[in-house]
């Protein structure tokens, strides 16, 4: 029999200006049923007549947005088509009776396709990444403090303002959202509240910017669960100017007499950094094997990232540096009868192989220099060559930079070298008025 099709009578504003119609005895439904796998419309029993996959899920538009439902609201079971008909039915019974709320199909009662939930979910990805080496644990701290105190805490209200709270219970937070219904506008008020927040440097609300986009990312590429695609990450926008603190250098003079400021059970250890111009974990994770003391070289080969040691570098590849005369007699100096496994330097009052952390607290408190210990010694040193006019490739080398424009961001003059072409600018600089004569 030929089936009579009946169109709803909700007006069409209240759930969508795209509607997606389901033929169905004697109704045209809102919503469709999709192949989860390749996303192609299914009309009837069976499997996929695109791919053959037997996983679906129903793509319903409610006041103009998309949304997803790929699991039974009570078993929490992926969807198969006669499943998935049974709730679309449900759906548009609710509709047509006009108590349909999206909320009780993908709220965090559905947790799986929540925002909220899948942050959860980003975070144990990247803390698998940890483990193997693939993901930096200092950003991992980071995006699960991003994630606490910001992403959690973000609230849209019913009149579309963005917002803070500490209550978990809120119903307007954006963490019980589906993660299908986040779009630019609600970034935009993300950003617009983020702005706002005092004490906190432009910087860092890049970083927690840059840590959702991330999230959006992974979302759309690793998510197992195939919630978003590339194309629907939401457009992220830009934060403009940046409150940073350049880095300070100090010249040769105050980087050695600093060096000698620095008690002597701790003196090698920061003075072969400076002369080989290390990084402070890959510095610290130095090990006797890692020396060719034939060759009079050091292969730099881990680091410490927060606590944990990381066989590989910050460009994940091993570098050779040449040891300086200097370096050379400080590794004979702690290399001398001990094992190969054993790092190179031992802090003398721990027993303790060193941390960064430690070496900057020495460096501030002893040094006398005013630079945190980065600053005082791989960046200091890098600059210093920069202003002696060697040339910037060999720079590059003796850094073990992988981009000559990383290179350059440590060109920098010394301020007290400023200072003193400022100081002598009279007597040298040939006056304008003077110079326009001439000519």
């Amino acid at each position: 029999m030929e089936s009579r099709f009946i169109h709803s009578t909700i007006p069409e504003k209240e759930y969508s200006s795209k509607k997606l119609l389901y033929p169905y005895g004697e109704l045209i439904m809102t919503g469709t049923i999709r192949c989860s796998k390749c996303d192609a419309v299914i009309l009837k029993e069976g499997a996929c007549p695109k791919c053959r996959g037997i996983r679906c899920y129903i793509l319903i538009y409610w006041k103009k947005k998309a949304y997803k439902i790929r699991r039974d609201k009570k078993t929490g079971e992926p969807l198969q088509y006669l499943k998935a008909l049974d709730l679309l039915l449900e759906i548009n019974r609710q509709i047509r009776k006009k108590t349909f709320n999206i909320y009780d199909w993908i709220s965090s009662k559905l947790n799986e396709t929540s925002f909220g939930y899948k942050l959860e979910q980003w975070l144990k990805a990247k803390e698998e990444d940890v483990k193997t080496g693939e993901f930096s644990p200092t950003t991992l701290k980071n995006y699960k403090g991003y994630v606490k105190n910001y992403y959690k805490r973000f609230k849209i209200d019913s009149n579309g303002n963005g917002g803070w709270t500490n209550n978990k219970n809120d119903p307007q937070l954006l963490i019980n959202w589906n993660v299908n219904e986040i779009r630019k506008s609600e970034i935009v008020k993300f950003k617009k509240e983020l702005l706002k927040v005092e004490n906190l440097k432009l910087k860092t609300k890049k970083n927690i910017l840059n840590g959702l986009h991330a999230f959006f990312t992974w979302l759309a590429i690793e998510d197992p669960d195939e919630l978003i695609s590339k194309k629907d990450i939401p457009d992220f926008p830009k934060l403009i100017g940046d409150d940073s603190e350049p880095r300070k250098a100090i010249d040769y003079e105050t980087q050695i007499q600093g060096i000698k400021n620095i008690p002597e059970a701790h003196r090698d250890i920061i003075e072969f950094g400076c002369e080989e111009f290390l990084r402070p974990g890959e510095l610290c994770a130095l090990k006797i094997k890692d020396l060719d003391l034939k060759n009079k070289i050091v292969i730099v080969r881990r680091t410490w990232a927060g606590s944990v040691l990381k066989e590989n570098t910050k460009q994940k590849k091993w570098k050779i540096k040449p040891l300086t005369e200097i370096a050379y007699k400080i590794a004979i100096k702690h290399a001398q009868n001990r094992f190969p496994e054993e790092f190179l330097f031992i802090n003398q009052e721990t027993k303790r192989p060193y941390r960064p952390k430690t070496l900057n607290e020495i460096w501030k408190k002893y040094s006398g220099t005013g630079t945190v210990f980065y600053e005082g010694t791989r960046h200091s040193s890098l600059t210093q060559l920069a202003e002696a006019g060697y040339d910037i490739t060999a720079i590059k080398e003796l850094a073990g930079h992988s981009d000559i424009r990383t290179t350059e961001k440590y060109i920098h003059r010394s301020l007290s070298n400023l200072r003193e072409i400022a100081n002598n600018r009279q007597g040298k600089v040939i006056k304008i008025s003077r110079k326009a004569m001439s000519d």
